[in-house]
């Protein structure tokens, strides 16, 4: 788990007779299989299968893995993912690439459906959506 876990006290404003707010109670994001290193409160490497909370959001560098990861993923709506640095990794595993089961694709200019477990489209229905290239 993420540190997230360890935030349980109350945060108290700093004004005299401020009414104490109540702790920061993180919400569980589902469980994601990272495809590249993301930096959150540590370095979550590539290979990693990890449970996030908030206030983390998916990228499109992570493939959800459960409902709740992939609930919060279509609620992202579509975006495409980043460079894959294929530079950092290791000379052993240099022929193999993960790659996402659950990810959006194009049915038309601006139409994205999910495929993998998002591919049930009454449930995830496709989302009319412009999007932008990623960066190089």
């Amino acid at each position: 788990m993420l540190g997230f876990a360890a935030i349980t006290e109350v945060a108290l404003c700093d004004q005299p007779g401020a009414t104490p707010q109540p702790p920061f109670v993180p919400i569980y994001q589902g469980t994601y299989l990272f495809l590249q290193d993301h930096y959150v409160d540590r370095v979550i490497y590539r290979g990693t299968v990890q449970a996030m909370f908030t206030p983390w959001v998916p990228t499109a560098n992570v493939d959800p893995l459960d409902t709740t990861a992939v609930n919060v993923f279509y609620a992202m709506g579509p975006i495409l993912p980043g460079h894959l640095d294929t530079q950092s990794i290791p000379p052993a595993s240099a022929g193999f690439f993960l790659m996402s089961a659950t990810h959006w694709y194009q049915i038309s200019p601006e139409v994205w459906a999910l495929t993998g477990l998002g591919s049930n489209q009454s449930v995830y229905p496709p989302i009319s959506k412009k999007v932008d290239s990623p960066p190089p």
